[in-house]
């Protein structure tokens, strides 16, 4: 009885360490309570089996269960020194002896729930909001495709455990609510705090070029993802990341203007107008007590330089209609300031003000006069 893997060998607090990426062989393990394991490296391989040497333990229990390992000190003096100078993970073959087959791991992704959606399935078009996604195929015996999000309005869903169905229509996928046959999203994160949402997908609806790609080795696909936050009782405004954002997303939503935050995976501006092919950028620094950073090129005003620049190239390369920057309103004193601005109108529309109160009600009546 045997099973043949991959794992990742980096690392970590001065030692080595190997973790095995299959919530299979994890779950197996727990359930059959094997606790120690013996380790060695053999041809190119590090074979696993039974054994008291060294002790197992295993991290995302609730989630996705991984199995970390130290096993620097079987390892090669090479191996060792490979792994320390290439400072990332590098791929490795794993021999699992006399604990689990690949049948095993086969039966488990049969097991995993997956919801097949109706063919009819729609979203309120009027409440679309799509963003970056990723499908991603385990290495694990069977069918076993995951939808991977990276973003705060999907983690809020997950915490709150919401049923969901996800479809698809051609190559972007939908996630629509469903409190009587959907599944809830799986949430994990990593250390810094970012957010991971992931939940399974039957393998219908992975397209033949995603497949192709999976059979060359591929083991994550881009996609695209769309879901009505208001069907999910969720205001996008919630999920800007800076107080500023958040107020004058409130304010323009307010005013029937749909907004959203961007997808963190793209650069672009703080604020996207998604009816209108606009965007946003709020910067509140205001100029430095020394004048000498407040030039154009200096380190203070370069950074007002560099977002009414960023507004010109965008409306040219992303062929957006307007562009619009919100600075603090002592900037309208600099000469270089203003005659930037004289440069790239009409298409870029720098406004000021002095973040106090209220100051969110002016700009949303100065971005609406231009783009009504």
């Amino acid at each position: 009885m045997q099973l043949n893997l991959y794992g990742g060998l980096r690392l970590k607090g001065g030692g080595i360490l190997l973790t095995i990426y299959s919530a299979p062989l994890a779950r197996i393990l727990m359930e059959r309570n094997i606790k120690t394991v013996d380790v060695i490296y053999s041809g190119e391989t590090i074979i696993i089996q039974p054994g008291s040497k060294h002790k197992l333990h295993f991290e995302r229990i609730n989630s996705t269960p991984i199995i970390p390992i130290y096993v620097g000190k079987i390892l090669p003096q090479a191996i060792v020194n490979k792994i320390k100078n290439h400072k990332k993970t590098i791929k490795t073959k794993i021999l699992i002896k006399d604990i689990a087959e690949q049948r095993d791991l086969a039966k488990y992704n049969k097991a995993i729930r997956y919801v097949i959606p109706d063919n009819d399935l729609q979203l309120n078009a009027n409440d679309i909001y799509e963003l970056s996604a990723h499908v991603t195929k385990a290495n694990d015996s069977g069918p076993s495709y995951q939808i991977k999000i990276k973003h705060k309005l999907f983690e809020e869903i997950a915490k709150r455990k919401t049923k969901v169905i996800i479809f698809r229509k051609g190559n972007i996928f939908f996630v629509k609510r469903d409190d009587a046959k959907g599944i809830a999203f799986n949430l994990y994160k990593y250390p810094n705090g970012h957010p991971v949402i992931y939940a399974p997908i039957p393998p219908e609806i992975i397209t033949g070029f995603e497949k192709t790609l999976f059979d060359k080795g591929r083991r994550s696909v881009k996609s695209r993802v769309c879901i009505s936050p208001a069907e999910f009782n969720l205001e996008l405004y919630n999920f800007f990341l800076v107080e500023e954002e958040q107020k004058l997303a409130r304010e323009l939503t307010n005013r029937n203007i749909r907004v959203s935050p961007p997808d963190m995976r793209i650069r672009s501006g703080d604020l996207l107008l998604r009816d209108y092919k606009s965007e946003i950028e709020i910067t509140t620094i205001a100029p430095s007590n020394n004048k000498q950073k407040n030039g154009a090129h200096g380190s203070t005003g370069a950074h007002i330089n560099a977002r009414i620049c960023e507004g010109y190239i965008w409306t040219k390369n992303k062929n957006l209609d307007k562009y619009f920057v919100v600075i603090d309103k002592s900037w309208s004193e600099y000469n270089w300031v203003n005659e930037l601005i004289d440069l790239v109108k009409p298409n870029v529309n720098v406004l000021f003000t002095s973040f106090k109160k209220d100051w969110e009600n002016k700009i949303s009546e100065d971005v609406l006069k231009i783009i009504k």
